[in-house]
């Protein structure tokens, strides 16, 4: 599930089963935001994702793009 901001851009996703290892599916959520236009794209340049557990979400990435490169398919 995708929620977006007030500007149209992803806010969060959401898998309410995601394996976290072979036997164990659980909750999953990714966060974004500082969206930047770069090469004629809109991406979130920070962000972080994790695990929901009982007692509150567990990140297992927690990053910031500080460079990129890309090219896109013809």
């Amino acid at each position: 599930m995708f929620q977006f901001n007030a500007e149209g851009a992803i806010a969060t996703c959401r898998a309410e089963a995601r394996y976290r290892d072979k036997l164990t599916a659980m909750p999953w959520v990714g966060r974004f935001w500082v969206y930047s236009v770069r090469n004629g794209m809109l991406i979130p340049l920070e962000g972080e994702v994790g695990w929901e557990y009982p007692e509150g979400t567990r990140l297992y990435f927690k990053g910031r793009t500080t460079e990129i490169h890309y090219e896109f398919a013809s």
